[in-house]
């Protein structure tokens, strides 16, 4: 069996990390870290590890489809995919900015139906208006909106899981001034409907911002699906690389039910508990999640290595500063004279 597994939010900031993970008892990931060969990588958001993963590439300049995928994950497109157009993630979102970074606030309720089709019933005039290439807005689970384009438009978008600064949640590129405009009065409509008034009166968070992100055109195929088998983890986006490839909806299932697949599995394991505490600066939060990890994942993915059971574990980290890969063969439980590695001694190399 071979598994690949992604962390998103693992790493952190060099000393940050030291600082907080340093009283952590964590051996199961210290084994893994000590006995596997290490790879650095430039960082990038975990849509972009899913996607590499199926083979998916960016053109140079351009943005990879999350949208369009994520569309084909949610269920949105009512089971008629649309390889027409040009497609980008409209999400109402509600900011924070920090000391540190600009954040999605977590505890904000995310908007209801009713709330989304008042969103897009007060959008629409103004994007047909405005902007180029409009054809329509499309109402998605989960607070999610879709945007869609007869053109494409040239410009570089940041995923919220992404984000740094204020100014990573704005299109970039020869054509971005526009479409900043744009949103900039699509901001100034929301703050005024009257379901944002009502969440003030009630004591939550307002509906701040449009997260406009994502965009191109959906695959006529994917190009690697052979790449996994079983694929497990929470996304919308994960579902809608998997049905690109023809394989089963993803699944959520605890580590001792994903290894005793049969074994010429290739799994693909995503999980994002560590992500959200992570962006927040969260260091309790974080820890907890990645002591649960831990226990419930790291663990018993170490002890299939040492079985044998498990002939091949691809471990892809991300951070804001960087991304490690991890790559580990059963051979690995032989190689004694390589020692632990805590997760405070990780040497994050410098941007």
């Amino acid at each position: 069996m071979q598994l690949q597994l992604v962390l998103p939010g693992l790493l952190w900031h060099g000393q940050v990390l030291r600082d907080i993970s340093a009283d952590l008892s964590l051996p199961a990931l210290s084994w893994l870290l000590g006995r596997a060969r290490q790879r650095w990588l430039p960082p990038a958001p975990p849509e972009a590890v899913l996607a590499t993963a199926f083979g998916i590439q960016p053109a140079p300049g351009e943005d990879l489809p999350y949208a369009a995928l994520r569309r084909l994950g949610d269920g949105s497109d009512g089971g008629q995919p649309s390889k027409e157009g040009y497609w980008l993630c409209l999400d109402p979102v509600c900011l924070s900015i920090g000391k540190r970074r600009l954040t999605l606030a977590t505890d904000a309720p995310l908007p209801d139906d009713n709330e989304m089709q008042a969103i897009i019933t007060a959008l629409t005039p103004l994007f047909h208006e405005l902007c180029p290439g409009f054809r329509a807005l499309h109402l998605g689970p989960s607070g999610h909106a879709y945007l869609h384009l007869d053109t494409t438009p040239n410009i570089q978008t940041t995923p919220p899981s992404f984000a740094a600064s204020p100014e990573s949640m704005l299109p970039q590129g020869s054509t971005a001034l526009p479409w900043r405009k744009l949103l900039n009065e699509a901001q100034i409509l929301l703050h005024t409907l009257p379901f944002n008034l009502q969440r003030e009166e009630t004591g939550q968070s307002r509906l701040n911002a449009l997260w406009l992100w994502g965009g191109g055109t959906l695959p006529r195929a994917c190009p690697n699906p052979a790449a996994f088998t079983q694929v497990c983890g929470p996304s919308p986006l994960l579902s809608g690389l998997c049905r690109l490839a023809a394989l089963a909806a993803p699944l959520q299932m605890e580590a001792a039910t994903v290894l005793k697949a049969a074994p010429g599995t290739r799994a693909l394991v995503f999980l994002d508990d560590l992500q959200s505490p992570a962006h927040q600066y969260d260091a309790l939060a974080w820890s907890e999640a990645l002591q649960t990890l831990e226990r419930t994942w790291l663990q018993p993915l170490c002890q299939a290595l040492r079985h044998g059971t498990l002939r091949h574990l691809t471990l892809k980290a991300t951070g804001d500063a960087a991304q490690l890969e991890l790559k580990l063969s059963a051979t690995a439980r032989w190689q004694f004279w390589r020692r632990p590695l805590p997760l405070s001694h990780l040497e994050i190399p410098a941007p």
